[in-house]
């Protein structure tokens, strides 16, 4: 019998067994194991009758800060669609698990991505990855980010500008602002002037990758996620449709320029990097890796929540807001209004406060790895092959690295922190290439609209964190915009 035809034949009892086999050893595994505690892990489904409340309030992040608090500083957690994982707050081995050649970037979401970011940088792994960063690192080095903050500052200003207009044409003289979709639509606008794909479209992705993580493979299709599914295919239609036709009106750009980019030096953005040929002049990238990073980028750019979340935590502590607003002005005029990249951390309480947001609500909840070989950690053995998972915001809130964990004081960056305790864009190799960029962008914006603008609270609204892709408000955050009274 031809090889093809046995395997045929073989198949089903093949299949059957694994499941069983998978089925007992879920059975077995709470009395076998031996590893750090955790919660129960029930048959199949493992620690899912615990978190399921959390996970219907797309609260994960709770459903963990709960685990920390209770088998910390490591625990061994079993979703139905995760897997196994080893879950951490401690600042040490976390430092440890995102910088140690032991462990890899985690393939997870690349599985739950493929289809949208299959060759965005923050999805590849291995070789592949390694080519991207290395040809778009250079997009944020010291020339590139000197040119950001001029771009940053006119963006910065036009927005005052155009606020102070609405303000001034108001019966009341103030502006109701979602701060939550506001900041995210100017990120995407620091990227993109001009686009079809909107806000809406990167929300529905974070929904669609949300509702993966959560349910088993085979459920997909029945939950209207799976990648044949209509209304995913319109949704990557028309970003990818959006984003590839800029990269052919860039193509022709290039080619009216004798085949060179439009901008040379620190005036190149990060397309006319992806769109350099190599030496030889065949092109590094093909059509859909330049698609797919320039798209992994957006996205990337629309879950940044920072400055929501700053303005959120100003308005909640009207003191701190105004004691920020006071040290703005001083600076400001100490530099006479020249801000650079060199002299924009004079404003060290605005540091403080950027900082002490990111502790409290970092953008992503945790960053997982994968353990090549098998290690010692805490003193357990943590077989290879297994992900390991830091928890960066209990690690971000534990006692041991944190007085008054819970509480916003922006004073505590007078000093530094303990190693690895603080870790909002991550570490190592893998650490967010955009994460000097994103800090030049936050600090212009609330620079500018600090100087002459103040953030009250809105009335009765329901602040609601969820945690999807990454972490944000589930109904937005509103403030009202008034003028500064100097």
């Amino acid at each position: 019998m031809p090889l093809i035809d046995t395997i045929q034949a073989h198949a089903p009892t093949t299949l059957a067994a694994a499941a069983v086999a998978t089925v007992a050893y879920s059975f077995l595994e709470p009395l076998l194991d031996n590893g750090p505690p955790g919660p129960y892990l029930w048959p199949v489904v493992g620690a899912l009758p615990q978190a399921a409340s959390y996970l219907r309030r797309s609260a994960t992040h709770e459903f963990f800060d709960m685990v920390m608090k209770q088998y910390g500083p490591i625990a061994k957690v079993r979703l139905t669609n995760h897997g196994t994982m080893y879950v951490t707050n401690d600042a040490e081995l976390a430092r440890r698990i995102l910088t140690s050649p032991e462990f890899v970037r985690s393939k997870l979401i690349l599985g739950l991505t493929h289809d949208f970011f299959d060759n965005a940088l923050f999805a590849l792994t291995d070789e592949r990855w390694k080519v991207h960063r290395k040809m778009l690192q250079p997009a944020f080095g010291p020339l590139h980010l000197r040119h950001a903050t001029a771009v940053s500052e006119v963006v910065a200003k036009e927005l005052a500008d155009a606020w102070s207009e609405m303000i001034d044409a108001s019966t009341d003289k103030e502006i109701v602002v979602d701060s939550f979709e506001f900041f995210k639509a100017l990120t995407l606008d620091f990227m993109w002037a001009s686009r079809r794909a909107g806000i809406e479209d990167y929300d529905q992705i974070t929904f669609i990758v949300q509702r993966r993580l959560n349910l088993q493979r085979f459920l997909w299709g029945s939950a209207n996620i799976d990648p044949s599914s209509p209304a995913l295919l319109d949704v990557r239609g028309r970003i990818h449709g959006e984003v590839k036709n800029v990269v052919l009106e860039r193509r022709k750009q290039m080619a009216e320029n004798g085949g060179k980019p439009l901008r040379s030096g620190a005036e190149m953005d990060l397309l006319d990097r992806l769109l350099i040929s190599s030496s030889d002049g065949t092109d590094v990238f093909s059509e859909d890796e330049i698609a797919g990073e320039v798209t992994g980028f957006f996205f990337a750019g629309h879950e940044c929540v920072d400055l929501a979340m700053v303005a959120c935590m100003l308005v909640k502590h009207p003191e701190i807001q105004e004691k920020l607003a006071q040290e703005i002005d001083r600076v400001y005029e100490e530099l006479k209004g020249n801000i650079t990249t060199e002299n924009m951390y004079h404003f060290r309480y605005l540091d403080g406060v950027l900082k002490e947001t990111q502790r409290l609500y970092p953008i992503v909840s945790a960053l997982t790895r994968q353990v090549t070989v098998p290690v010692e950690a805490l003193g357990y053995r943590i077989p290879a092959g297994s992900r390991m998972t830091v928890h960066i915001r209990s690690l971000h809130r534990h006692p041991a690295y944190w007085d008054r964990p819970d509480d916003f004081i922006p004073e505590r960056w007078e000093k530094p922190p303990v190693p690895g305790s603080f870790v909002p864009f991550g570490d190592g190799q893998h650490n967010c290439i955009g994460q000097k960029l994103a800090q030049i962008e936050m600090r212009f914006v609330l620079i500018h609209l600090l100087r002459r603008f103040r953030f009250e609270e809105y009335a009765n609204q329901k602040v609601e964190f969820v945690s999807r892709m990454t972490f944000g408000l589930k109904n937005g955050f509103k403030v009202r915009v008034l003028k500064r009274e100097h």
